[in-house]
């Protein structure tokens, strides 16, 4: 006995004859389903590119820009050295902090000579570290100015 199918039932394959078309129907397809998933509380009217965007969550990262990457490095290495010589310092000292105080910005003086060879090696180290130029970005161009957007 041969199977018989609905034809109605299957689902249409659309033919795209060309690129513009088919951008067209996949944008189409992306909004509708960003504007399912993502509820907009303010009163701001959401463009279809914003609610894209949205729908890419909170655990979505956009590639950082290369523009500044070395600077951004060396500034967070700087940040991860004052905490070492903190440490070092204060290591002997028991005290109990509130878990929402906010930062002194204290920079603590040379402390240890082995420590300060560390954090100058590394700081070398990091100075020479080759930046790549050529990463692909994970958001299209209508994301990043609805990124831009978004953020004022």
């Amino acid at each position: 006995m041969a199977r018989r199918f609905n034809r109605n039932a299957k689902k249409q394959k659309f033919r795209f004859y060309n690129k513009k078309e088919r951008n067209k129907y996949n944008m189409q397809q992306r909004t509708a389903h960003a504007k399912k998933h993502v509820i907009n509380l303010s009163k701001r009217r959401l463009s279809n590119q914003e609610y894209i965007l949205l729908a890419k969550g909170l655990k979505f990262i956009p590639t950082p820009s290369s523009k500044n990457a070395k600077m951004s490095i060396l500034k967070d290495y700087n940040e991860f050295a004052r905490k070492l010589r903190c440490r070092y310092m204060f290591s002997q000292e028991k005290t109990d902090l509130h878990p929402f105080r906010s930062n002194t910005g204290y920079k603590p003086a040379s402390t240890c000579h082995t420590l300060e060879n560390y954090i100058d090696l590394t700081k070398l180290e990091l100075s020479f570290l080759p930046i790549e130029r050529n990463v692909k970005n994970n958001l299209t161009k209508g994301e990043r100015i609805a990124l831009r957007n978004l953020k004022k």
